[in-house]
C-alpha cells in the first residue's frame, strides 16, 4: 500500500493487517504523520533493519492533502 500511496492511486490495496488498519488514516487520510523506523546497530538483526530503512525510505515520499476542517459553535437564542 506504501507504493500505491507513493505513486499517487486511485485504489490503495491495504492489507487485512493490524498494523496497515491502524496506520490506514494516517498514512492515506488527511493529516500530518510522523514515522519513527526503530533499528538495530546489531549485525544479527541486519537484514531486519535493511528492510525497515527501505520501508522508511519509501514512507517518506507518501504525500499527503491536508484538508483543514473548522468547526463553529453558534449558540441560538429565541
Amino acid at each position: 500500500c506504501i507504493n500505491a500511496l507513493v505513486e499517487g492511486k486511485k485504489h490503495i490495496p491495504y492489507r487485512n493487517s493490524k498494523l496497515t488498519q491502524l496506520l490506514k488514516d494516517s498514512l492515506g487520510g488527511s493529516c500530518n504523520t510522523v514515522m519513527i523506523a526503530n533499528i538495530s546497530p546489531s549485525n544479527l538483526a541486519f537484514g531486519e533493519t535493511q528492510n525497515t530503512l527501505h520501508w522508511a525510505d519509501r514512507a517518506k515520499e507518501i504525500r499527503t492533502k491536508v484538508i483543514l476542517l473548522i468547526l463553529s459553535s453558534v449558540s441560538y437564542t429565541h
